[in-house]
């Protein structure tokens, strides 16, 4: 993890750079994004699709959840809070690495 600093905060942001990296940052942090599926997940994506899409590794259908959700979250600084919002942020912007 390199550190970053943003504002006032201090972060470390997760190494991203191959789809094995993306997946392992995907796995730890999957209890953390799951609690924001229900609020912030809309359709045509679900929570229980996105269960799905972990399993098959349909990192594709994950990322539009994963924007989805980031696209959902109210634009406040509380949101730096929330558990895993720097590892959702990275595994939206990391999806290049499924290009290369």
């Amino acid at each position: 993890m390199s550190k970053e600093c943003v504002g006032i905060f201090k972060i470390d942001t997760p190494e991203i750079d191959t789809p094995e990296s993306w997946w392992v940052v995907c796995e730890a942090n999957w209890e953390d994004i799951l609690k924001l599926m229900p609020q912030f997940l809309h359709e045509p994506y679900t929570q229980e699709k996105a269960k799905q899409a972990k399993e098959n590794r349909d990192w594709c259908y994950l990322c539009r959840c994963f924007n989805d959700i980031w696209f959902n979250l109210p634009d406040v600084i509380e949101v730096h809070s929330l558990p895993s919002f720097y590892e959702l942020c990275a595994l939206c912007s990391e999806e290049w690495v499924f290009h290369s």
